[in-house]
């Protein structure tokens, strides 16, 4: 591992365990609410785990003030003209206070501040972290990001493991995890935890590991995770990260182009259209998701069901490479095809919003809910939702900003360091996932690593040496 430079002075000592310290507490504290504070404080009955989950709260809020303080005081150094050379922290500061107003005027919870207030943290963050460490210890954010993330990732897939191997009906897609019994995550979560970890892997744990073998064991270890949750979007972006590390870091070849294919794509899906069928070959199994099939309106016979239901992740995987097969389907609630939803919660939020009365500031943050009590599943919708065409035009700022970065690296091609090439590459992949999620719209794991890329991306954009 890279270790951290002395520093001159014990000042600039404290300041880096400040950020480091406060980094890890914003990634912990996703997924807290303030009733996390109300049942601490309001409740008779105080267990460790709310004590845990007060902490994760409470830390990052009292984080704020401290980080505000060295923010005002690093504007103001004379020596330092951090002012007019920090554009990038105004568009996404604006557009988080533009979610406030909303919370005022409207019965939306006062409480959904700690979300802003989170996010504002990040930017401080980042923006004094680029400024205040050396490259080496940068890296550090993300070799953090990357410990939490598995620590995430073990915790949910183990559970689910062990549900699908003694639940006859439990399939890894569909479930939904808790973390210390407050935050939840989804299979579609879970499966987007699985890509990051490959991608942080990909450019800065692999070269620890000199035997080829063991170097793709984790490609095939995460993509192979990434098919059992079946999420589409996740299964889409895994083939764009293919896509660019071939075309798009270091030489193109076709050798490369089919490696990458086939560990991540070809035997992941093999191994887990396997397992789907290996439990199925049970008659007791089979027996159970076919009651539920009929209990859901389906009318086929048994046989055709079992099928249908062990080839359902072919279709999938069809739908991604464009073969031919494309004919099995189970009945509108189980086709795979279909937006779950999204278009139905889309028309629901651009139907139900007031224009006349919440324009320009939205309902302020998680607006998205407080109108249709789900979320809006697009970072666009998100932003109009939470904070009106006031907070959505600095979004898209933010945004096209990032947008920009990525398209000059596309078409500029020059060797560039694996800070500045894994920075585009999580901004394209969380810039896709907004379209069909709200993704960096709202503070939580995209934002994060989006909004640290996105200053990374400005900090090493600079020829690899």
């Amino acid at each position: 591992m890279i270790s951290i430079n002395k520093p001159h002075n014990n000042n600039g000592l404290l300041i880096k365990i400040f950020l480091f310290f406060f980094f890890i507490t914003s990634w912990l504290s996703i997924g807290t609410s303030y009733f996390n504070l109300i049942d601490f404080f309001y409740q008779s009955e105080i267990t460790t785990l709310k004590i845990i989950n007060l902490l994760r709260v409470l830390i990052n809020l009292l984080g704020f003030p401290i980080l505000c303080y060295l923010f005002i005081k690093k504007i103001f150094e004379k020596k330092n003209n951090f002012f007019k050379s920090n554009l990038l922290f105004y568009a996404p500061l604006c557009y988080f206070l533009a979610q406030i107003p909303g919370l005022l005027y409207t019965t939306n919870s006062l409480g959904n501040i700690i979300y802003i207030i989170s996010a504002i943290n990040i930017l401080i963050i980042v923006n004094l972290s680029v400024r205040i460490f050396k490259p080496n210890e940068i890296i550090w954010l993300i070799y953090i990001s990357f410990i939490l993330l598995l620590g995430v990732l073990l915790q949910s897939f183990i559970k689910d493991l062990y549900t699908y191997m003694f639940d006859p009906v439990a399939r890894f897609y569909g479930q939904i995890n808790t973390i210390l019994n407050d935050s939840y995550i989804r299979s579609s979560g879970v499966s987007r935890i699985a890509l990051i970890l490959l991608i942080i892997y990909s450019f800065f744990f692999k070269k620890f590991i000199k035997s080829k073998f063991f170097k793709i064991i984790p490609f095939f270890v995460f993509s192979f995770m990434i098919f059992l949750y079946q999420s589409r979007a996740v299964i889409i972006l895994l083939v764009l990260f293919i896509l660019f590390i071939t075309f798009f870091v270091g030489k193109f070849s076709l050798s490369k182009f089919f490696k990458y294919f086939c560990i991540c794509i070809i035997i992941p899906f093999i191994a887990s259209n396997n397992i789907t069928a290996l439990k199925l070959n049970n008659g007791e199994n089979i027996r159970q998701l076919y009651n539920s099939a009929i209990e859901n309106g389906y009318t086929g016979s048994q046989n055709d069901f079992q099928k249908k239901f062990i080839t359902i992740e072919k279709t999938l995987f069809c739908e991604i490479i464009n073969c031919s097969n494309k004919s099995v389907r189970l009945n509108n609630a189980d086709d795979v095809f279909t937006t779950s939803g999204r278009v139905d919660d889309w028309t629901k939020i651009i139907d139900n919003f007031d224009y006349k009365n919440n324009l320009f500031f939205g309902y302020g943050s998680q607006g998205d809910r407080f109108l249709i009590n789900q979320t809006a599943s697009n970072g666009i919708l998100y932003a109009l939702s939470s904070s009106g065409i006031i907070g959505l035009l600095f979004f898209i700022i933010f945004s096209a900003i990032a947008g920009i970065k990525i398209v000059k690296y596309l078409l500029i091609k020059t060797e560039k360091n694996s800070i500045y090439i894994f920075s585009i590459l999580i901004m394209i992949i969380f810039g896709v996932r907004s379209l069909v999620e709200s993704s960096y719209a709202f503070f939580g794991i995209d934002f994060i690593l989006f909004y640290t890329a996105f200053v990374l991306s400005e900090k090493y954009n600079i020829i690899k040496k």
